[in-house]
């Protein structure tokens, strides 16, 4: 199927802050990893659990998620990788917030495709720069892509997959 011929996405928003609903729930993100140019050379692939939770807010135009994210099932394995701050900007799309290793960081989610962007800087010195673009295709799945450009070594591409998950499944 070539990337134009894909299905459109079959979930739909009244409006764009509650995308921050649509997200909450534990997932399990399924990514591989290469370098960026050349022949794209596979580095790895890697398995993460990410649960995600809604905050509570007295303000009624915004959202706050925070995304933990585990190697195992356990949410006590977990740490806190972001929280963010969903506001909506105009009936088509949500301006998003939120810091990564201390550094602020944004993004959006547009309703249109169905996409959320988020962007960082990697470190204090301002040598890499990440760009994450998660696209929700069904109410169980998002497709995920990361361009990470950094000076001081190589660049890389990741794309995967969520897909959110039923804990109770899991052994203990």
């Amino acid at each position: 199927m070539a990337v134009s011929d894909a299905p459109p996405s079959t979930v739909t928003f009244a409006a764009p802050l509650d995308v921050a609903g649509y997200f909450v729930g534990t997932w399990k993100r399924c990514m591989e990893e290469r370098d960026f140019g050349g022949c794209y050379q596979f580095r790895r692939t890697n398995n993460l659990i990410i649960f995600i939770t809604a905050e509570e807010d007295s303000d009624p135009e915004k959202r706050t998620i925070t995304w933990s994210i585990a190697k195992t099932p356990n949410k006590e394995d977990s740490r806190v990788m972001y929280s963010m701050n969903i506001s909506e900007k105009n009936k088509r799309e949500a301006s998003i917030t939120y810091s990564y290793e201390g550094m602020p960081c944004d993004g959006k989610f547009v309703i249109g495709p169905n996409a959320m962007i988020l962007n960082h800087v990697e470190n204090e010195d301002y040598t890499a720069v990440v760009t994450l673009t998660y696209r929700i295709i069904d109410d169980n799945n998002v497709a995920l892509s990361v361009a990470e450009c950094d000076s001081k070594g190589p660049s890389r591409i990741l794309t995967g997959m969520m897909h959110r998950i039923d804990l109770s499944s899991y052994p203990t």
